[in-house]
């Protein structure tokens, strides 16, 4: 059996916290975690897959409304069709 890294271990944690709606603080009573360990590594992991970022080339066809974007975390970014491809990549880059 192979083992799980401590980054594997706390990304399923995470994704667990996720999954069952609570408060990070509720969670992590409830798994006996130590809540800074999950702040730690909950800003650990973001930072790492912010990180991962990266940029496809899509075509957008003609006549297409606005470009929205959604972001893993919920947020996302709305481009009003036309808005030059250059500025998206740059605004994108700078989250």
């Amino acid at each position: 059996m192979e083992r799980k890294t401590r980054r594997e271990e706390w990304e399923e944690r995470l994704r667990g916290w996720k999954d069952s709606g609570l408060s990070q603080k509720a969670y992590c009573e409830r798994e006996g975690i130590s809540f800074a360990s999950f702040r730690y590594w909950s800003v650990r992991v973001f930072r790492e897959k912010k990180a991962e970022l990266t940029l496809v080339s899509v075509r957008m066809p003609e006549g297409a409304g606005d470009l929205v974007i959604r972001g893993p975390r919920g947020w996302q970014c709305i481009f009003p069709a036309g808005t030059p491809a250059s500025w998206v990549a740059e605004v994108l880059r700078a989250l």
